[in-house]
């Protein structure tokens, strides 16, 4: 059809400049690695988010965004201006993220390609990843009884522990300090529920560590 169409300006004697623009032009000069989709990641962790460039431009900076809405955003701001370093086809980049307090099934990473003189670029995740609240261990998208139940199965190891093993706080191990946090984000009511259907003797730690919560707060 194009060239139909041009063969008829010619014969006319009339000059055409014909511009075609497609949005995934502009995400094709640029390539977001990691997350790209199906990770879980967890809030007040650490994640290395990964690009590198697919064409080498005049580039001056990096900008990284989220969004928590769909892959067309609102988006909000990671860090902008971030060094330009190696501008070079597939060279790697990174960013270590603080994950954000803004548990969601479906979040989406951008990177940006600022140009100097060139068409800015942009790349994002090609599917939703999810950010887990730190009392979520079975990843479901809300902190219930089943997380109670991982943490159980967790509880007492001393090192190497996961997130899914009941580890709220990162630090390798699960204990009671763990389980305070899946409290506070679980609630009250959902504790309750929870000890009754607790096998034994597990049901008889969590009450012995509530009584020992209320004596701690009796003497202050």
């Amino acid at each position: 059809m194009l060239n139909s169409l041009a063969g008829a300006m010619r014969r006319s004697g009339c000059c055409v400049v014909v511009a075609l623009l497609s949005p995934a032009a502009l995400q094709a000069h640029v390539a977001l690695d990691s997350p790209n989709g199906g990770e879980s990641l967890v809030v007040g962790s650490t994640f290395t988010i990964e690009w590198h460039p697919v064409v080498e431009h005049d580039t001056i900076n990096w900008d990284l965004w989220y969004s928590t809405a769909s892959s067309a955003g609102p988006w909000e701001v990671i860090s902008m201006n971030l060094p330009l370093g190696n501008p070079a086809q597939n060279a790697p980049h990174s960013f270590d993220w603080l994950v954000p307090d803004v548990p969601d099934t479906s979040a989406w990473i951008q990177v940006r390609q600022d140009n100097d003189n060139d068409q800015d670029y942009f790349d994002e995740s090609d599917s939703s990843f999810s950010i887990l609240a730190a009392g979520d261990f079975d990843a479901s998208g809300s902190v219930d009884s089943r997380d109670l139940l991982a943490w159980e199965g967790g509880y007492g190891a001393a090192a190497g522990a996961q997130h899914s093993d009941g580890d709220a706080k990162l630090d390798g191990d699960v204990d009671g300090d763990d389980f305070l946090v899946w409290q506070h984000q679980a609630g009250g009511s959902a504790l309750r529920v929870s000890i009754s259907a607790l096998p034994e003797p597990a049901a008889w730690q969590l009450l012995l560590l509530g009584c020992g919560i209320v004596a701690c707060r009796g003497r202050r």
